[in-house]
């Protein structure tokens, strides 16, 4: 049975992908794209998320655990497939199960093809290397969609904040639709972690821990976003941070970088993060698309029938 969906929320366009890059504004902001991927796995009922922790899904974890979402850590990433796959079984709502990069991806082959050829509806949530480093030799870094690409109904590339969303409800309702089936999504780690958190790997910022903040330091303490909007400056920021809590400093020593380097990174932190949508949570629609399950139409159903080999009674010996 071919899917037939009907058109739903896609990645952006190239036009917009430009503007953004050039335009768009990138929040100083210490919020995560996790909140994102909770918000769309409570809009679609999730219950459970299984895993086995890794860095490139860290936000993925956190954030689901904030928002009620039961995280069941195991010890290997194929039994959170499995996992996944029973908890879909049971309760009819896809299963979802979140690996790190590289061989967390890979050890969940075995798992993937089961749910394949059991057509249960799964979501594969996996890490990858940061956009900018891939094929650069970076951590875990391998092509995992030509690997899973055979045995999933559908992959996914998120390449920015701004797809996070519709491309999740789109998996959501590819898993469900038609015949059910795994699909998987990949989150690299400068889409899921914060923009500041990207800023320091960039060179723009530094990273310390309140407890270790010093006075000639607390002048370069960068504000976040969403405190600014909740209205606290700099003394009440930290007042109410944690003592271990991560507090990002403006650079103080020159960006080390050529000029036309900080120019490309500018305009990646735009393209990854300009106009994210992490801050107006509220305001996004997370809910599930509608699920299409296309029915044969009559006159094929009559042709099937007509083309079955009439049935016989077994002869009975007298």
């Amino acid at each position: 049975i071919v899917n037939q969906l009907h058109p739903t929320p896609a990645a952006e366009g190239w036009l917009d992908a430009a503007y953004n890059s050039l335009l768009g504004v990138c929040p100083e902001s210490a919020l995560h794209s996790g909140h994102l991927v909770s918000a769309v796995l409570k809009a679609h009922k999730v219950e459970h998320i299984f895993c086995l922790s890794g860095g490139h899904i860290s936000p993925i974890l956190v954030a689901s655990e904030e928002a009620g979402i039961r995280v069941i850590d195991v010890r290997h990433e194929v039994n959170a497939v499995f996992a996944a796959d029973a908890m879909a079984r049971l309760t009819g709502t896809p299963g979802v199960a979140a690996v790190t990069a590289g061989p967390g991806v890979t050890n969940t082959i075995t798992a993937i093809k089961n749910a394949q050829m059991a057509q249960v509806p799964l979501v594969l949530l996996g890490g990858a290397a940061a956009t900018i480093m891939q094929g650069r030799g970076s951590l875990q870094d391998i092509d995992q969609q030509s690997v899973l690409a055979p045995i999933v109904k559908k992959c996914f590339a998120i390449t920015t904040v701004r797809d996070i969303v519709p491309s999740l409800r789109e998996a959501f309702q590819e898993a469900s639709s038609g015949v059910p089936g795994p699909v998987f999504v990949e989150l690299p780690l400068d889409v899921l972690y914060c923009p500041l958190d990207i800023m320091v790997e960039m060179g723009l910022c530094d990273r310390t821990r309140r407890r270790r903040l010093t006075e000639a330091e607390m002048r370069r303490v960068v504000v976040p976003e969403e405190a600014l909007r909740a209205g606290l400056d700099r003394q009440g920021y930290l007042e109410a941070l944690r003592q271990d809590s991560t507090v990002f400093l403006r650079k103080q020593a020159p960006n080390p970088n050529p000029s036309h380097v900080q120019a490309y990174l500018g305009v990646k932190l735009k393209y990854l993060h300009g106009n994210s949508p992490v801050l107006n949570l509220d305001a996004v629609d997370c809910s599930p698309l509608p699920v299409q399950i296309p029915m044969p139409e009559a006159s094929a159903v009559s042709q099937g029938q007509h083309s079955l080999p009439p049935s016989h009674s077994p002869s009975h010996p007298h």
